[in-house]
């Protein structure tokens, strides 16, 4: 007789079962695309996309994998949306309950991502289903990328500077510009008085 060893388990059965179990990350990952490894440089796909996982028996539709974009900020607002707590103004996300149960396939129309890296640079970029464009401040220059995802989904060749993509380039400066606004949101409040 073959003696196995117990189960390693997060929680009891039971516990587990009632649960809401989340896995996530901050960024993607430079596995070889354009040449890199590692994190870095944000403004592609394989820097935008992120792992989410959520597990929570009875309530999440068990192998969903819905195609929607959605932003990392909306986790918490799932997170409360699922424990019904009312959000606090202050939270940018949108919860996702209705993608995680399959109520609807609606996600956002575009995501927002920035990164600032002190006195070396500062990054923001826009995603949607069709575009992309990042706008980089480094050491007083400014560069810009655009992609066309439906001809190039490797983003392999910036469109930003072709005459001919003038047009979506120009929404696409427009909707970072919104995007950002939206992300600053009311942060007009004093943090701390001197």
């Amino acid at each position: 007789m073959v003696r196995r060893p117990p189960r390693a388990t997060l929680f009891p059965y039971t516990t587990l079962s009632r649960s809401l179990v989340v896995f996530t990350s901050d960024h993607g990952e430079y596995l070889g695309d354009h040449g890199q490894l590692g994190k870095g440089d944000p403004g592609y796909d394989c820097i935008l996309r992120t792992p989410l996982i959520m597990r929570l028996p009875g309530v999440l539709q068990a192998g969903l994998k819905p195609e929607a974009l959605v932003e990392s900020v909306d986790v918490p607002a799932t997170i409360l949306d699922l424990c019904s707590v009312q959000a606090d103004p202050s939270v940018q996300g949108r919860s996702l309950l209705g993608l995680a149960t399959g109520k609807t396939s609606a996600g956002r129309e575009s995501v927002f991502m920035e990164s600032r890296y002190p006195t070396l640079m500062a990054v923001r970029t826009v995603r949607t289903r069709d575009h992309m464009y990042s706008l980089r401040l480094m050491g007083g220059r400014t560069e810009e990328r655009l992609f066309d995802l439906r001809k190039d989904p490797n983003e392999l060749v910036n469109v930003a500077g072709q005459p001919t993509r003038t047009k979506a380039l120009c929404e696409m400066r427009k909707l970072l510009i919104a995007r950002m606004i939206e992300a600053e949101g009311d942060r007009h409040e004093m943090v701390a008085r001197f």
